[in-house]
C-alpha cells in the first residue's frame, strides 16, 4: 500500500482514477447494451405475443387441441383443450417462459417429466416447428 507521503503517491492516484474511469465507462456501456437488448426483446414479444393453436398438418383435430398462450411479459402457458358441446374445456395446463428473436420463438414449458423446449421458425409468415415441420403455430382470437 502506498502512503500519502510516498513520492509515487500522486501518480498512483492518477492511475487508480483512470482505472475507475474505465470501469465506469464499461458499466455505462453494459447498461446501455442491456437496455437496447431489452427494448429489442420487448418489440419482438409485442409482435409475437398472443394465443396460438398448434396445428399438425394432416392430423389436426377439431375436438381437441394444444394451445400456447404467450404473454408479452415472457410468461407462457401450454393448454390441452377439449371442445364439448361447442365450448372449450381446459383439461391440462403447464407453465413456462418464452423469448423471441427476429426469426424464431423459443418456448420452455415445465412438463410432467422435465423442461420441454420447442422452437418455432418464422418462414414466410408461418411459425413452423424445428425440427417437426408438420407442426406449426396458428394465432387465434379464441379465449381460453
Amino acid at each position: 500500500m502506498i502512503e500519502p507521503t510516498d513520492e509515487n503517491y500522486d501518480s498512483a492516484q492518477k492511475y487508480i482514477d483512470s482505472i475507475e474511469s474505465i470501469e465506469r465507462a464499461i458499466y455505462k456501456l453494459s447498461i446501455k447494451e442491456d437496455s437496447l437488448a431489452k427494448d429489442a426483446q420487448d418489440k419482438l414479444r409485442s409482435r409475437y405475443s398472443g394465443t396460438y393453436k398448434i396445428e399438425v398438418l394432416g392430423t389436426s383435430s377439431k375436438k381437441e387441441v394444444e394451445v400456447y398462450k404467450l404473454n408479452v411479459n415472457g410468461q407462457a402457458e401450454w393448454l390441452w383443450v377439449y371442445y364439448k358441446g361447442g365450448f372449450a374445456e381446459i383439461d391440462d395446463r403447464k407453465t413456462g417462459t418464452w423469448f423471441a428473436t427476429e426469426d424464431n420463438i423459443t418456448i420452455n414449458i415445465q412438463g410432467n417429466s422435465g423442461m420441454i423446449t420447442e422452437v418455432y421458425s418464422n418462414k414466410q409468415g408461418m411459425l413452423i416447428n424445428v425440427p417437426l415441420s408438420k407442426r406449426r403455430l396458428e394465432k387465434t382470437n379464441e379465449s381460453f
